[in-house]
């Protein structure tokens, strides 16, 4: 798995999160919020987060879930609103989380701020920096664990929000042409293996059980032809996973918002599409996307 397109992928991701949210009344100004912190965070500004802010969205009162690499809740941006459930071998032996700042732990704490990181004039903010985040181990660098459903799951029927910044399986393009990969059967089935890639069966239970919370999900790393298998599944489950988000990414350096669109530059174009569109690099067009009315 590659690290960097998936944080990219984040930045959408933690704005869905945010923008879920419902808050409290509206204070300062948008310009208050737009500080050195908060643009220390690429994508804030990028997504209009201010306007959100100025309304009173910001998180508060949410609890937001995470399924991830193993993660550091002594984070000095996340000490006192993060917890970290370790995870489960596939005997159901407890994994226990690192105790060192590690490339295994970086992915999912780096996630975690994203969405959160605390807002005190220190470093940079989360998207939504008055929430809170629970984070289950799920995923590992060589490896696949297990949730632990008790404690993190059963623990936690207040989760609005749960993000996956990960995915499983790539689906073969040759097959893309050709019509369906898979029958309604067979990905269900699928979807509810546990312990071999795409390992999406207990969140595929927990967002059918769970329809008034929200599942977002990476559709896939830059240069994948299709979305992963993860991304695909509301295309097999229909409204029975209509809270499941499939998000893609662009680069907060290569785009810009102007009048309610984002631009995205001509990087950006070449990093969403197939590696076979090379000719990309000679493209100087610019495609626009609307953004969201905040008022």
């Amino acid at each position: 798995m590659k690290t960097t397109p998936k944080i990219k992928q984040l930045t959408l991701a933690c704005f869905l999160a945010a923008a879920a949210v419902t808050i409290n009344s509206a204070g300062a100004a948008e310009s208050e919020f737009q500080t050195k912190e908060y643009f220390s965070s690429n994508g804030l500004d990028l997504i209009n987060a201010a306007s959100a802010y100025d309304q009173g969205y910001t998180g508060k009162g949410v609890l937001i879930g995470l399924l991830d690499t193993p993660m550091r809740e002594d984070h000095p941006e996340l000490s006192g609103k993060f917890e970290v459930i370790a995870a489960l071998d596939k005997d159901g032996h407890l994994v226990a989380n690192p105790t060192t700042w590690t490339q295994d732990v970086s992915h999912g704490t780096h996630v975690a701020s994203i969405m959160a990181a605390k807002k005190d004039d220190i470093g940079m903010h989360g998207v939504a920096f008055d929430s809170n985040v629970v984070g289950q181990v799920y995923i590992g660098l060589q490896s696949y664990y297990f949730a632990d459903d008790k404690k993190f799951f059963q623990a936690h029927p207040e989760i609005k929000i749960l993000n996956n910044s990960w995915n499983g399986m790539a689906v073969d393009k040759s097959f893309v042409p050709n019509g369906e990969v898979y029958s309604v059967q067979e990905a269900k089935k699928l979807a509810m293996t546990e312990g071999v890639k795409p390992h999406s069966g207990q969140l595929v239970k927990w967002a059918i059980e769970n329809p008034n919370s929200l599942a977002v999900v990476a559709a896939a790393n830059d240069g994948w032809v299709s979305p992963s298998f993860m991304g695909m599944l509301p295309r097999y489950y229909g409204s029975e996973l209509g809270n499941w988000v499939t998000v893609v990414s662009l680069n907060p350096l290569d785009a810009t918002r102007k009048d309610g669109k984002i631009s995205l530059g001509q990087a950006c174009r070449c990093s969403a599409i197939s590696q076979e569109a090379q000719n990309c690099s000679q493209s100087r067009h610019r495609e626009d996307i609307s953004l969201p009315q905040m008022r």
